[in-house]
């Protein structure tokens, strides 16, 4: 599952996904494919419940 969290001021989004699931290398390409977007390099964020 993936969650996109959108900031309208900044007009920046945050990507929440599954690493089990699906790989940096793949929302990097997705995003890019999707429109005229660029990709920032972050800090991988372990969440844990």
């Amino acid at each position: 599952m993936v969650n996109v969290l959108f900031n309208l001021e900044s007009q920046r989004f945050e990507v929440v996904y599954d690493s089990r699931k699906l790989s940096k290398t793949e929302i990097i390409k997705t995003v890019e494919e999707a429109g005229s977007f660029q990709v920032e390099k972050w800090q991988l964020k372990l969440l844990t419940r």
